[in-house]
């Protein structure tokens, strides 16, 4: 996840940088893409300014340097694994900071949420809901110590990283669908 905002951000120092005959060259990305994540869209608002993306055109696009378009994708698939869901690492993580019980309460509620942002509009949400459902059917295997607490500076970590898969998955500007 570092990497890819570390990727974001480089790839807009280049965007800003870059000549307008560099800027022809440059991939063209959809406003309403870069409105689905706060994170990404905040960073991207933020720096090249002008309120970028608060065109009303939704299918306005934007040229961005090909590292945007990495660290973009970066941060959108790492928070999609970070979700406290089945298997992924987010699952991984809630069964060792909440015991299998509290993780499975975790995971049908973020099951639900992505569900629901999925059937709110977010095409990408619906989608990876469907994949989850379908992959991840199985048993989870047990921990190999269940006995041992979770440290301070561990779940402080993991309710940093909470944060940050909210901000990348939460559509730019905060707002709920009606």
């Amino acid at each position: 996840m570092v990497t890819s905002v570390v990727l974001l951000v480089a790839g807009l120092g280049l965007t800003i940088s870059a000549g307008a005959p560099e800027l022809a060259t440059f991939p063209q990305l959809p406003i309403g893409l870069l409105r689905s994540s706060a994170l990404a869209g905040g960073l991207v608002d933020t720096v090249l300014g002008g309120n970028v993306l608060a065109q009303p055109d939704a299918f306005s696009t934007v040229p961005l340097h090909p590292l945007v378009v990495a660290g973009f994708g970066g941060t959108v698939i790492n928070a999609l694994n970070l979700l406290p869901i089945g298997c992924t690492d987010g699952g991984r993580a809630a069964s060792a900071l909440l015991g299998r019980p509290g993780a499975s309460f975790v995971s049908g509620f973020a099951f639900l949420g992505l569900l629901w942002a999925g059937l709110a509009g977010s095409d990408l949400l619906l989608f990876y809901a469907a994949a989850v459902s379908i992959t991840m059917l199985g048993p989870e295997i047990a921990c190999r110590d269940e006995v041992t607490e979770v440290g301070v500076s561990r779940i402080l970590v993991t309710s940093a990283l909470g944060v940050v898969v909210g901000l990348s998955l939460l559509p730019f500007p905060l707002s709920l669908p009606y």
